[in-house]
C-alpha cells in the first residue's frame, strides 16, 4: 500500500480515475523484490510507471535491506496506536521526501493495513500458540508503560507466523482471555500446546502449564495427568538429569523431551540410555523442534490407547473372575448346573438394569465371603 500510494502521489490521480487519461504518464505493472528484513526475507511488488519516473522512496533502489518495518511498528506501539499518532509516526520516517498531503495518504495506506492485519481470518488449526508481553512507553494523555500482548504461532508445517496483539495497562490472564476470544472469533478454533511464557494462561485454554522448577513439575504431576513434559533448563548437576530419569519410571505414559546446552547434550543423552526421553541440543530449529514435539505427542497418544486397552481388558478379566466365583456360590448353595447359573445371573442383571458385575458382587457379599480386589 505504501508503494502505490507513492506511485499515485506522482501520478496525480488514483487508479482507473478519468482525470488521468492523456495525462503523460501512467501505471505500468510490477516487478518483485525480495528485502532481507529483521523477520526474514519478504517479497515485495514494486509498481512501475511508463516514464519510468518512480523510484521508490521506501525501498530505494539497489537496496536489499530494510528495517522500516520494524521501526514503523515500535512507533505504532509507542505511540498507543491512535489514527492521528500513527500519522506522527509513519510522517516522522516520510517528512523529509514527501509533501505534507503525501504523507497523510501514506499513513491512512497504512492504518488500512494495520486494521486489515488485525481482522484478518486466522487458520482453522495452530500447533503451537506462545504468548508473552513486554512494557513499553506508551503515549496517550502522559508516557507510561503498557503491556504489549504478543501472540505468535506455529503452523502444523513449522512455519512461525504473527497471530495478533493487544495493548493492556498490564499483563493480566483477562488480557490474554480477551486476545484469545478474538483470535476465536476470527477462525482460530484448535490449538494442540499453547505456552504463556510466565504461566499466567487462562484456565481451559490450551493443555499446557508452565512450571519454574522441578519441585514444582513434580507436585503438578501428582495433581494431574501430563501427556508430555518439556524441560527447558539448564541441569546443574548429576540429581537434575536423575530426577528427570525417575519421572519416566513413575509416569511411562508420560513423553519427555528434554533440551540442553550443546556442552552437556553428549552426557546427557548417555545417561537417559533407553528410558525412552528426547533429547535434544540448544539451539534449536524451529522445524526441529515442531517434529520432535509432534513424534512425542503422536506416540503419548498410542500409549495412552494401549493402556485404556489394556485397562478395559483389566476390568474384563476381573468381570469375568467375580462372575465365576457368583456361579460357584450359586451352584454350591441353590445347587444350580453351570446353564443354571449363567441365566439367573444374566436375567437379575436385565431385571435390574445392572452388568453382571454387580449382580456377582452382591451374590458373593451375601454369601460372607472376602472380595480381593
Amino acid at each position: 500500500s505504501l508503494l502505490q500510494t507513492e506511485v499515485e502521489s506522482l501520478l496525480g490521480y488514483a487508479k482507473y480515475d478519468p482525470e488521468g487519461k492523456n495525462s503523460g504518464d501512467s501505471r505500468n505493472g510490477s516487478y518483485e523484490r525480495t528485502i532481507q528484513t529483521s523477520v526474514g526475507p519478504i517479497t515485495v511488488r514494486v509498481p512501475r510507471d511508463r516514464n519510468g519516473e518512480y523510484e521508490p522512496m521506501a525501498l530505494p533502489k539497489c537496496q536489499r535491506r530494510t528495517d522500516l518495518a520494524a521501526s514503523a511498528i515500535l512507533k505504532l506501539y509507542s505511540s498507543g496506536m491512535t489514527d492521528e499518532e500513527m500519522r506522527l509516526a509513519i510522517g516522522s520516517i516520510y517528512e523529509a521526501n514527501y509533501s505534507r498531503s503525501a504523507i497523510s495518504a501514506i499513513t491512512d495506506a497504512v492504518v488500512a493495513d494495520v486494521k486489515k492485519f488485525s481482522k484478518r481470518r486466522l487458520p482453522r488449526r495452530l500447533f503451537a500458540l506462545f504468548l508473552d508481553s513486554t512494557y513499553v512507553p506508551v503515549r496517550r494523555d502522559s508516557v507510561a508503560k503498557e503491556a504489549i500482548n504478543i501472540a505468535m504461532g506455529v503452523t502444523d508445517e513449522g512455519v512461525p507466523l504473527v497471530v495478533g496483539y493487544s495493548i493492556t495497562p498490564e499483563e493480566s490472564a483477562e488480557a490474554y482471555r480477551e486476545l484469545l476470544a478474538g483470535f476465536k472469533a476470527r477462525g482460530l478454533d484448535e490449538v494442540e500446546i499453547a505456552v504463556q511464557i510466565k504461566g499466567i494462561l487462562p484456565a481451559g485454554f490450551g493443555r499446557v502449564t508452565f512450571q519454574p522448577s522441578m519441585a514444582r513439575v513434580k507436585q503438578t504431576l501428582t495433581e494431574e495427568r501430563a501427556d508430555l513434559l518439556i524441560i527447558y533448563t539448564p541441569l546443574s548437576d548429576d540429581s537434575g538429569v536423575q530426577s528427570i530419569l525417575d519421572l519416566s519410571v513413575k509416569y511411562p505414559a508420560m513423553s519427555i523431551l528434554l533440551i540442553v546446552s550443546k556442552e552437556a547434550y553428549q552426557q546427557v543423552l548417555y545417561r537417559a540410555g533407553d528410558t525412552g526421553i528426547t533429547v535434544l541440543a540448544r539451539p534449536i530449529s524451529t522445524g526441529t523442534f515442531v517434529s520432535a514435539i509432534q513424534m512425542l505427542g503422536a506416540m503419548s497418544r498410542k500409549i495412552q490407547r494401549l493402556l485404556e486397552e489394556n485397562a478395559k481388558l483389566q476390568r474384563k478379566l476381573e468381570d469375568e473372575r467375580y462372575v465365576s466365583r457368583a456361579k460357584a456360590l450359586l451352584i454350591e448353595k441353590q445347587g444350580m448346573t453351570e446353564g443354571e447359573a449363567h441365566k439367573y445371573l444374566e436375567r437379575q442383571a436385565m431385571n435390574g438394569s445392572v452388568t453382571r458385575r454387580e449382580v456377582a458382587l452382591k451374590i458373593i457379599r451375601g454369601s460372607g465371603r472376602i472380595i480381593i480386589t
